[in-house]
């Protein structure tokens, strides 16, 4: 049976209803969001992230390894490009590979140095646990008169954990719902935020060495870290590597039938590879995942989350004929003819029937 998690009485906001509550934050300075949001699928879709946006929101580490039973934080952090802003939302979207029932969160915890300045409130930190799914929502909202300038500052701390009585590795893989994550600007509230390009990627496996938030070594970006991939189309995937040498990145397709994958190793710098749709009719999200190699050794892993979406062949246009007119009349002689058999002819005043 499903288990959900809350943190809070609110629940999620939808973006459209975002400035109307950073509104009454700025009047109430407690205002308490709480509108619900249907269900719905959660795919990587890019519509409502802003094109050419400015200000940006990331998650550290990228990467880690962590023993089941571990505490696993993520600390989400957002940069405003020198612009004064006057809140900022986010929804967090966990995958994972094994029993949602195993997923625990731990702790929400804000940065503290936001909340003891007087000048944030953030009345939106919930976290939702079903069968299939876990998702965190935070949202934070400025009521200073100036607003705020956030150059890589840390909004939140995200603690979660899997329960020790796994027995294969399982894989953990956070991302932003860009539909859902808003940074807003004080002169006029509107959307800045850049489509979110982070995701996490943890292993959780027994006996693996537990990863260190402050070693640096051997993190892979994945450009894109999201993306959709309609059939008919082909996107070049690159793994970028920083902190270890490495000499060969392996990518795999989560799912080869729905995305496939060439070349799957690729030895030479800049490290990339092509996917492409498999099949025509299918739909749903696909983690290629690129792993980089020092020799032998496996070093560190990226993923990038891949949503098909399936495109249906367009119909010709159907024909439609010319209609003929129908004419009911009477004879010469001032019968009128039956109504049960008319005269049917294209419209011609040259002919008279007889």
């Amino acid at each position: 049976m499903a288990k959900r998690k809350s943190f809070n009485n609110s629940s999620l906001f939808n973006k459209g209803d975002f400035t109307k509550y950073l509104t009454l934050a700025v009047i109430t300075a407690s205002v308490v969001i709480g509108v619900s949001l249907v269900k719905k699928n959660q795919n990587i879709e890019e519509r409502a992230a802003v094109p050419g946006g400015i200000a940006d929101i990331s998650i550290e580490p990228i990467s880690g390894n962590f023993q089941p039973g571990s505490p696993i934080v993520s600390t989400i952090k957002f940069s405003s490009a020198g612009t004064p802003i006057s809140g900022v939302a986010a929804r967090l979207i966990y995958k994972y590979d094994g029993d949602y029932s195993n997923l625990n969160i731990q702790e929400i915890k804000i940065n503290p140095n936001l909340t003891s300045s007087g000048e944030w409130v953030c009345p939106t930190q919930t976290a939702h646990i079903a069968s299939d799914s876990l998702s965190v929502d935070i949202a934070c909202a400025n009521i200073s008169s100036v607003g705020f300038i956030a150059n890589n500052t840390e909004l939140v701390d995200i603690t979660v954990s899997v329960e020790n009585n796994i027995q294969d590795p399982k894989i953990l893989t956070i991302f932003f719902d860009p539909s859902l994550s808003v940074i807003t600007a004080k002169s006029n509230n509107q959307d800045i935020l850049a489509i979110p390009t982070t995701t996490a990627v943890y292993n959780i496996e027994n006996n693996t060495t537990v990863n260190n938030p402050g070693n640096k070594e051997c993190v892979i970006k994945m450009y894109p870290a999201s993306t959709n991939l309609p059939y008919g189309s082909e996107l070049s995937v690159k793994a970028e590597v920083n902190g270890s040498k490495v000499t060969s990145i392996a990518f795999n397709s989560s799912n080869p039938d729905y995305v496939s994958i060439t070349p799957e190793l690729d030895k030479k710098f800049p490290y990339q590879t092509t996917i492409k749709p498999s099949k025509f009719f299918t739909e749903g999200v696909v983690y290629v995942t690129a792993k980089a190699y020092l020799g032998s050794n496996e070093l560190c892993s990226g993923t990038t989350v891949v949503t098909r979406m399936p495109v249906y062949p367009t119909l010709p246009p159907r024909f439609t004929p010319t209609p003929t007119k129908t004419l009911y009349y009477s004879s010469p002689t001032g019968t009128q003819r039956p109504t049960s058999t008319p005269t049917i002819f294209r419209i011609s005043p040259t002919v008279i029937p007889q």
